[in-house]
């Protein structure tokens, strides 16, 4: 009963409102009467009366598209979506440049599990909105739930591209995770850690360790989880640090374990070779002892002129077996004094032919075999990473290999340890060059070029820059003149600037 008079009074309110419309002046003052009064359901919380009402005034001005999105909002917000998308859609038709409306339209597709649907809507709306980096996030999002991996990572390229930050970094990485390029993945998470400003950059140093971990890149992945250590505390409650950290553990007590039995097997063969030592000294002492004994029972000397020649033979070959004894006493010369026992050139050559393993490093990188250097500098970081050349060595090998998010996340760690070192600011200017916009490179330039007034380097640098990024000709020169004011004749780059100066090319 008291809902047929709730339906009564509806169609009452209804009637007298489109009595009262009806004597509206204009169009345009009907549709705002319409707007008004379903506003006034909305306050009173009657949103069934709202759309009653709205529904109504379409039905009389069916070209009306504000009545249609205020209709469809109202349906929005009380559950509809399938129709507030649809009515939406047909408002969008109607009105192209009312084109904004796509976004809603994607949004309530999204909502309803609709990821095609939501995609295409976005894409409409980027074709005249290609700056909105939301819209390219919802649209790698979407994507990505569809399993298209390769086309959620061109629109998280555009996201990232359009608002660098650590949150489209760490999605890439994500997005190359799942596609198995465990190469571009670690890229990005390390661009998105270097960050170190929100959520974002934590959840990408843990994806990082245990992206190392997975590999078996344990040295890496110790030094990474030193970082997260260092950066957010000792609070490892995150599963993916609990994890990495358990085989790190293992993998650490292992290598103890290792270390402790090499330097006992150490121990026992220095031991062997005391013994082995001590056993030809006495041999030596013995012969000795002999050959002393041999001459003490030689005839007189007048008589021994008259001996077979062959005595001469066997006293060369007691001299012969001193050698033993001669090589035993010339261990034994303090250090700085002379001997005249003939030296071991093999040995020493071979002896100058071991290299360290910062060494092995250098000379695999010269020899451009970046991944095994790579490799020596991370196993060299693993017992100590507060070495900046390391680090800046480390950099120069990702550099070379063209992967420059890591070559930038690297030379920032060098940079962190020698800030007033020349040779590494250049370095970092050069990689970010490649990963960071034009604006920001010659920002941090300009920076470098105060604190390093005197480095050619860094000035020819900021005059490159400038070329590549056509500024003004007269600022161009000017920092040509100033790169000059500074370099030697044959410094790399000086007759380039020389040429730009005479010919403006």
């Amino acid at each position: 009963m008291q809902k047929s008079l709730q339906r009564a009074l509806t169609l009452l309110s209804i009637a007298v409102f489109a009595a009262v419309i009806s004597g509206c002046a204009s169009r345009e003052e009907k549709i705002q009467s319409v707007q008004a009064k379903a506003n006034e359901a909305l306050f009173a919380d009657r949103s069934d009366l709202a759309i009653e009402i709205l529904a109504d005034g379409l039905d009389t001005f069916p070209d009306s598209n504000e009545l249609r999105i205020a209709l469809a909002r109202a349906l929005q917000n009380s559950g509809n979506l399938e129709e507030a998308a649809a009515l939406l859609e047909e408002a969008v038709k109607l009105d192209p440049d009312a084109d904004q409306l796509w976004v809603k339209i994607g949004e309530i597709r999204a909502t309803l599990g609709q990821s095609q649907a939501a995609i295409t809507a976005f894409e409409a709306y980027l074709k005249n909105h290609a700056g909105d980096f939301l819209a390219w996030k919802t649209v790698a999002l979407e994507n990505e739930k569809l399993g298209k991996l390769t086309d959620a990572i061109k629109a998280a390229s555009k996201w990232n591209e359009i608002t660098p930050s650590s949150q489209p970094a760490l999605k890439l990485g994500q997005l190359y995770l799942a596609s198995r390029n465990t190469a571009q993945a670690r890229s990005w998470f390390s661009q998105a850690a270097a960050y170190a400003d929100d959520g974002a950059s934590k959840d990408a140093l843990a994806e990082l360790i245990k992206l190392e971990t997975s590999l078996k890149q344990f040295q890496q992945a110790t030094v990474w989880l030193t970082k997260y250590g260092q950066r957010y505390g000792s609070d490892f409650s995150d599963p993916r640090i609990q994890e990495s950290k358990t085989v790190l553990d293992s993998w650490d007590r292992a290598r103890r374990e290792i270390a402790a039995a090499a330097a006992e097997l150490e121990k026992e063969r220095e031991e062997l070779e005391a013994q082995r030592l001590a056993e030809e000294e006495a041999e030596a002492k013995r012969q000795a002892e002999a050959l002393a004994s041999n001459v003490a029972s030689k005839k007189p000397a007048a008589q021994s002129e008259q001996t077979d020649p062959q005595d001469d033979s066997a006293a060369a070959s007691a001299t012969v077996e001193r050698a033993p004894l001669a090589l035993f006493d010339e261990e034994e010369v303090a250090p700085g004094a002379t001997t005249d026992a003939p030296r071991d050139e093999a040995s020493e050559a071979e002896g100058s032919l071991e290299l360290s393993p910062y060494e092995e490093g250098i000379a695999a990188y010269e020899a451009g075999n970046y991944d095994e250097a790579i490799a020596l500098f991370w196993e060299l970081l693993g017992n100590n990473d507060n070495d900046p050349q390391v680090w800046y060595r480390l950099s120069q090998a990702y550099y070379a290999q063209g992967n420059w998010y890591d070559a930038e996340n690297t030379i920032l760690q060098a940079r962190s340890r020698a800030p007033r070192s020349e040779v590494i600011a250049h370095q970092y200017l050069l990689t970010i060059a490649n990963t960071q916009n034009t604006t920001r490179v010659l920002e941090e330039i300009k920076a470098l070029r105060l604190l390093f007034p005197q480095s050619p380097a860094i000035a020819l640098t900021l005059a490159n820059t400038l070329r590549k990024a056509n500024a003004p000709r007269s600022i161009i020169a000017a920092a040509y003149r100033d790169f000059m004011a500074i370099a030697q004749r044959g410094t790399p780059g000086y007759e380039e600037a020389k040429q730009y100066l005479q010919n403006g090319n």
